[in-house]
């Protein structure tokens, strides 16, 4: 009985909860100029249904990030493609089973991001929902996400101590 409780929760540590598909990935550290930051990043991936493994679509970078930094006591949400590069304009947006909204953005320089306007309210309500859906325009066509939000709430204190509220 032992030997089964053991193997049951080396089992749940190792599959669990580190699957980013699931769960928010949070890393705080000192940057090179000695600035803190926090970044809290969840991921989706398109590929999972069809592929072989969650690593091989990981790996090929077949996924999606929505990501959560706070550098310098300034917050910002953004989300990147690995595949495809975005096209300026608002996103469409909705949290959990509410009605789609438009949300403003603007790009990265390379194209390979979008930054969301209002990051505070946005971070606000993702801490509050647990799915998050997104459309944006793509430079071949809409690129669509979704993400399980759920736990965001509990790295608030993380957040915090690098200087950003939400």
């Amino acid at each position: 009985m032992r030997k089964i409780a053991i193997v049951a929760l080396i089992t749940l540590f190792s599959f669990g909860s580190v699957s980013p598909t699931y769960a928010w990935d949070v890393e705080s550290k000192i940057d090179d100029f000695g600035s803190r930051v926090a970044y809290a990043s969840a991921y989706f991936l398109p590929g999972v249904g069809n592929s072989s493994s969650f690593d091989e679509a990981y790996d090929n970078g077949d996924y999606n990030s929505l990501i959560i930094r706070c550098q310098d006591k300034t917050l910002e949400v953004f989300m990147t493609d690995r595949n495809n590069l975005f096209a300026s304009g608002s996103a469409l947006v909705r949290f959990g089973s509410g009605s789609p909204k438009k949300w403003s953005t603007s790009l990265s320089t390379d194209k390979e991001a979008f930054f969301f306007t209002s990051p505070k309210t946005l971070a606000t309500t993702l801490a509050k929902t647990s799915k998050f859906y997104v459309r944006a325009s793509g430079a071949g066509g809409y690129i669509t996400a979704n993400f399980n939000t759920s736990g965001l709430a509990s790295h608030r204190a993380l957040f915090k101590r690098t200087g950003c509220t939400f």
